[in-house]
């Protein structure tokens, strides 16, 4: 079973590679997207700020990585592989 990527452009089998390489399963994530403006005190409609929001199914761990405008894909990937190296999807969920 495939990891549920929902409105996120990312490729799927880098982020694949990366779950099964810390010996977890790609079923075990649910990655989704968001966009948020951010509005310059003085102006009107500011940046756009891309939110990654990666959860592990089984624990409930929740992490957000966040894309400033231009910003590719490759950064919040990075994030996620390190802390998925860290052992922070491990953790029960404190929320």
């Amino acid at each position: 079973m495939k990891t549920n990527i929902k409105n996120v452009e990312v490729p799927r089998q880098e982020f694949d590679a990366i779950v099964r390489e810390a010996g977890s399963s790609e079923s075990d994530f649910e990655v989704d997207q968001a966009f948020c403006h951010y509005p310059p005190a003085d102006q009107g409609v500011g940046p756009v700020t891309t939110v990654i929001t990666v959860c592990n199914l089984n624990t409930g761990v929740k992490r957000r990585y966040s894309l400033p405008n231009g910003q590719r894909w490759v950064k919040w990937l990075d994030d996620f592989k390190r802390d998925l190296r860290a052992g922070t999807f491990k953790q029960p969920s404190s929320q």
